[in-house]
């Protein structure tokens, strides 16, 4: 095979090389320099491709055409090498001007065009010619101007990008200058090729070696490109990055030797490059010793350094990485220190900051009990005097201003109140319960307190209670009222007729988590689109106009908000005028087998067995299905007429049958209903929406009468009354509470008003209260005589309520002390724990509420010179409060009830002598706390207060509570029979 032959087979597959070596640099094309390292391939392939063609070739015009083909390689493989040298050594940034850009490739274009223009103007070769002595197919040129012009500026950009490179070179620090000198000898290959085509000592004489060259060229640059990546050993183009970072970089090999740092590393160290580079780290930093050692974590770990002390000093946070090769073994490390100065800074200023505001949010709260104060106190005034005047006798008018004045009384201590709601809201300072309670009632007890305002002779009040929602929930049964409250009197105020109704649905999350969905939807006045983004903001109404007809401040719906929100959920509205509103919101709550916090109802054994018709609407009879299943009676159900007189004639007489008035509203004048009432023997229990009217179905005769919507307990109440057939008596008033009930009263009080307010609450209670207008006067009182409470005022001159408090029990023995009860316009969160944890034994907030306190007086006991507590002069059953709590039936019902309490009564005694000898102090107050709830359903007023005291006595103190604890069940057990009359408040 001839030499020229050999060359065509070379030619050809360095062209397949350079392709393949193009293709090898895609997945690298984001690395500096592989974009121009793939076009100089690419156009290399081309030269050599064309060059072997045109020696391929045996017909003159074809080898003419290949041989101005070779141009394209030939014009632009010069250039795009420079391109490769000057991106790759960082210079970049003269090529991205467009001038400088189009100069470079301006000649390399022209030649191109000139190559193939050349049969016109012989600008690149004057002739063309095949020598008869070289080898056969060889094509030789007489150059025209332009080719050496040519060639003068392919020489200028291949020594321009050489020299760039090897400038690079001296340049670059020790890491570098390995790869740096395989690129710069790649590059010195195409002038050696060149060199031995023009002087001939080529192996191949009339061949041009160059795109050869240039193969072996991108075979060393692809080697010294793609094999090491950044920070292994760094290429020059980051270099200039890394040069460049504010943050200090180290490179250390495998033996912990200082490879290289950058000026910023320079800087922090304090220390010349010069000095660090080469030698060992553990020996020149000291102070970061430790992090030369060795770590698994490739991404490195963060330490924090500190350097200097007061304003000097300067904080770092430092990285050490561990460098692998792909086997994964470690053979050098990088350090990285970034100064965090500035945010340490930062975040002192902003720890600043937070604490300024945190004194802030103290002199707010601080201001906010003053204000409640300053306000309460006279309001404390009016309302208490409002209140004992409406209890006189007044004239129609007279009555009519004093009943507009409590009604305005009470609307501004609502005001007060919210606003110190959204307040402690806004501040941080609310805190919600998280307690079993019962979602039912609770949703029926918010309907309850909205009833009275709703128009009863237009507007019907309903609600439904999904089937699928749970109802004993963990949360704060108290703010989810507020919510409903507040809701249920904004559609009250709005509707005039027509329907307000509440639904209850949730979703299951997982677990016992549920997502429980409120819908409070009216048939009011409606509100516009635009207007329903305001409602949720503070202070803002829909339309100021509403302010003016219906009143309101605009908190309720931002205290809802914010109420739902620290709940978990949300609230929105969707409204169209004229229409009406759903206002919806949700809460996150978890379901729990945990009874709720308020004690059941007694268990009733009048009820138990006895057959209960009901005729109602789906949602009704459901409800009332479920609770008198509970209370042991056998219900049946019926939706219409036909299907009640079914059940009548199948099993009459019933005990008691309850009738929504609703269903038989059309049939009253049916034959059926006829018949039913005819045949019907069993007292009726009628249950009224809000649009009845007294003199609606008068036809029907009914034993009793319930509004809609009602609680459990008050249709139990009504059950027992009906089924005991029997009037009982207007349950007796209080007015002589100190008959049975009696104490010695010291009241403190600095304001004469509240002073007198509070006498006269007293005095109507039956007691002759002493006063004291501060904390000395309350001391000389006391040394004078024994008294059982003392109600103390907190905010006095001379002496305030909290140190009176703390003087009485330096000067006085425990058994001595009378209960004291802090009497407070002071009614921010936290106030009550507060006064609690300085002694005192009870609060009440002004505002006084009278029964509020009859309940605190109820917790106060009679105590005598020795300590001991008298015998009681009351009997250890409370009627009026065990009529309050079961019904007028009580009496009645007693010869039932002690039996059952008793037996409980027996096990808890019984554990709690065995926490006694056991010294279990849980143990102790959870059956106090079992004797407590049951002692308190029974109107056991005594015996629950000792409960109550025995679960935060001390435990020294609990055997002498557990003797005071048997002498009053013993009173129960003793106490006159159900035949003898029971003493009451009468």
């Amino acid at each position: 095979m001839h030499h020229w032959q050999i060359a065509i087979f070379t030619l050809f597959f360095a062209s397949i090389l350079n392709i393949a070596l193009a293709l090898y640099s895609l997945p690298y094309r984001k690395t500096i320099g592989s974009k121009s390292f793939t076009i100089l391939m690419l156009l290399v392939a081309e030269w050599s491709l064309s060059y072997g063609l045109e020696l391929g070739s045996n017909v003159l015009p074809s080898k003419l055409f290949w041989a101005k083909a070779q141009y394209l390689g030939i014009a632009f493989v010069p250039i795009t090498w420079l391109h490769l040298a000057l991106q790759y050594a960082g210079h970049t940034k003269w090529l991205t001007r467009r001038r400088n850009f189009g100069l470079l490739i301006l000649i390399p274009t022209i030649t191109v065009i000139l190559a193939w223009s050349n049969d016109l103007h012989g600008l690149i070769w004057e002739n063309v010619y095949v020598p008869t002595e070289h080898p056969p197919n060889v094509l030789m040129f007489d150059y025209g101007a332009w080719f050496w012009v040519h060639v003068a500026f392919s020489y200028t950009y291949m020594v321009w990008g050489t020299a760039v490179l090897i400038s690079a070179y001296f340049r670059s620090k020790s890491i570098y200058r390995g790869q740096i000198g395989v690129l710069c000898a790649g590059g010195l290959i195409p002038w050696i090729g060149n060199l031995l085509y023009i002087t001939g000592s080529s192996p191949f004489p009339y061949l041009d070696l160059t795109p050869l060259t240039f193969t072996l060229t991108g075979l060393i640059a692809a080697s010294g490109i793609f094999r090491f990546q950044l920070l292994n050993i760094v290429p020059i183009a980051r270099n200039t990055v890394i040069e460049s970072m504010r943050d200090g970089i180290l490179v250390l090999d495998a033996h912990g030797f200082i490879l290289d740092i950058n000026p910023s590393a320079e800087t922090i160290l304090q220390t010349p490059a010069n000095e660090i580079i080469g030698q060992p780290y553990a020996k020149t930093i000291t102070q970061w010793v430790s992090l030369s050692g060795g770590t698994t974590n490739a991404r490195g770990e963060i330490t924090e350094l500190i350097t200097g002390i007061g304003s000097a000093a300067r904080y770092y946070d430092v990285q050490s990485i561990r460098l692998n090769n792909k086997r994964w073994n470690q053979y050098g490390r990088l350090i990285v220190l970034h100064e965090t100065t500035e945010r340490k800074q930062f975040e002192v200023a902003l720890q600043r900051a937070k604490e300024d505001a945190e004194t802030a949010v103290k002199t707010k709260a601080t201001f906010l009990a003053n204000m409640s104060h300053e306000i309460r106190t006279p309001l404390n005034a009016i309302i208490g005097m409002t209140e004992l005047l409406r209890d006189t006798r007044l004239n129609p008018e007279q009555r009519e201003l004093i009943e507009t004045i409590y009604t305005s009384n009470d609307a501004l201590l609502s005001l007060i109140n919210n606003i110190l709601d959204f307040s402690k809201i806004e501040a941080g300072k609310i805190d919600l319960d998280d307690t079993p309670f019962d979602l039912h009632d609770c949703l029926v007890s918010a309907i309850n307190l909205i009833a009275s305002q709703v128009n009863s002779n237009a507007v019907q009040l309903t609600y439904h209670f999904d089937e699928q929602t749970p109802n004993i929930i963990k949360g704060d049964a108290v703010r989810l009222r507020q919510i409903l409250v507040n809701l249920l009197g904004n559609a009250a105020k709005f509707t005039e007729e027509g329907e307000i109704r509440v639904t209850v649905t949730s979703e299951h999350l997982d677990e016992n988590q549920y997502r429980i969905h409120f819908t409070v939807k009216d048939t009011g006045i409606g509100i516009s689109a635009d207007q329903i983004n305001t409602l949720f903001q503070s202070f803002t109404q829909a339309d100021p106009s509403i302010t003016r007809k219906y009143g309101g401040s605009g908190l309720g719906l931002a205290i809802s908000k914010k109420l739902c929100q620290r709940m978990g959920g949300d609230i929105w509205a969707e409204s169209a005028v004229g229409v009406g509103s759903a206002f919806h919101f949700t809460i996150l709550a978890a379901q729990t087998d945990l009874p709720p916090t308020p004690q059941p109802l007694p268990k009733q054994p009048h009820l138990h067995g006895k057959r209960v018709l009901i005729i109602a609407n789906t949602d009704t009879r459901r409800l009332i299905s479920h609770e008198t299943r509970i209370w042991g009676m056998r219900p049946y159900a019926a939706g219409r007429c036909a299907e009640a007189l079914y059940w009548l004639q199948q099993n009459k007489p019933f005990d008691a049958i309850i009738l929504e008035q609703e269903v038989f509203a059309e049939d009253e004048e049916s034959e059926c209903a006829q018949r039913f009432f005819t045949e019907n023997s069993s007292p009726i229990l009628l249950l009224q929406s809000n649009q009845s009217r007294p003199d609606q179905h008068a036809n029907i005769s009914a034993a009793a009468y319930l509004k809609r919507p009602f609680t459990p307990s008050q249709l139990n109440d009504i059950l027992l009354r009906i089924l005991q057939a029997r009037t009982s008596p207007t349950p007796s008033t209080i007015t002589n509470m100190a008959q049975t009930h009696p104490l010695r009263i010291l009241l403190v009080e600095d304001n004469r008003i509240n002073q007198k307010v509070a006498t006269r609450f007293l005095e109507k209670l039956g007691y002759a209260p002493t006063t004291a207008a501060n904390g000395h006067e309350a001391l000389i009182a006391m040394e004078q005589n024994r008294y059982d409470v003392v109600l103390m005022d907190v905010q006095m001159p001379q002496m305030d309520g909290v140190q009176t408090t703390q003087e009485i029990q330096k000067r006085w023995p425990p058994e001595e002390q009378p209960r004291i009860i802090a009497v407070t316009a002071h009614a921010l969160k936290g106030d009550r724990e507060r006064y609690l944890a300085a002694g005192m034994d009870d609060y009440l907030s002004k505002p006084i509420q009278m029964k509020d306190l009859i309940e605190a007086l109820y917790r106060c006991f009679p105590i005598t010179p020795n300590g001991a507590s008298p015998q009681p002069s009351t009997p250890p059953i409370d009627m009026v409060i065990l009529e309050d709590l079961i019904g007028p039936s009580a009496a009645t019902l007693l010869p039932e009830l002690i039996p059952l309490f008793l037996t409980d009564a027996e096990k808890a005694l019984a554990n709690m002598h065995y926490a006694l000898d056991t010294k279990n102090t849980e143990q102790l107050a959870s059956a106090a706390h079992t004797l407590k709830g049951s002692s308190a359903s029974l109107g056991m007023v005594k015996l629950s207060s000792l409960c109550r005291k025995m679960e935060t006595t001390d435990f020294d103190q609990s055997a002498a509570l557990v003797k005071q604890i048997e002498a009053e069940i013993e009173r129960i057990k003793t106490m006159p029979t159900p035949s003898a009359k029971i003493p009451t408040a009468n």
